[in-house]
């Protein structure tokens, strides 16, 4: 009977969370930080200001939080692309296209992100983060495959990892600045491009030629 209770205050209490992470979300896109607040939050999540508190410490940890939680679905597609059947070169091909897709279909939030000037700090952070270190060793793996097949050049896996994954977030990220209007599919190629064949002209010779010039 203990556990059972045990259980229900469990669950009751991952769906209260749950609940405050996307009044955040919600508030962040409509208001931005600005319009955010404690008592928004607890007002939007129906609970009581001091509920806030027993999950989160403060108003950073709250919003870091939300943010964690925004990007959670991406980061599963994106392992999943990773890992997956796919050859190195199509591997890439589809990160890029996952994550230009998500950023562009949650353009709003990550524009509030992106705008205000707290988020210079946030940027550098996530090169100490275990997120971004996650994929710069799966998509290190993914090159190393490639080299390994012959489809790659002999170049060193994670430093075009680490190329490969700021390149894709600058053109997320000009997307949002910019609100570009432009095929995703397109953009995601270009990444591909310009890493696997680079921009000289006439580099590129075909599947497996000297690729990632």
């Amino acid at each position: 009977m203990v556990n059972k209770k045990h259980e229900r205050k469990k669950i009751l209490e991952t769906h209260t969370k749950q609940d405050i992470l996307k009044a955040v979300i919600q508030i962040l896109t409509q208001h931005g930080i600005q319009g955010f607040s404690m008592e928004r939050v607890a007002r939007e999540a129906g609970v009581a200001k001091g509920t806030l508190y027993v999950h989160f410490k403060n108003k950073n940890q709250i919003i870091e939080s939300a943010v964690e939680a925004s990007l959670a679905p991406l980061l599963e597609e994106l392992s999943d692309v990773l890992d997956s059947d796919l050859s190195p070169d199509k591997k890439l091909e589809r990160f890029t296209f996952h994550h230009l897709s998500y950023f562009d279909a949650h353009q709003d939030f990550f524009r509030v992100l992106l705008y205000d000037r707290q988020q210079a700090h946030a940027q550098r952070r996530r090169y100490r983060t275990s997120r971004y270190w996650t994929f710069v060793e799966k998509i290190t793996r993914v090159v190393d495959d490639g080299v390994q097949s012959g489809l790659f050049r002999p170049l060193d896996p994670s430093k075009v990892a680490a190329i490969f994954i700021e390149a894709t977030i600058a053109v997320a990220i000009n997307r949002l600045w910019s609100k570009s209007s432009e095929n995703i599919e397109d953009d995601a190629k270009l990444i591909s491009e310009v890493i696997l064949h680079g921009i000289t002209a006439g580099s590129k010779n075909g599947p497996g030629a000297d690729v990632i010039t």
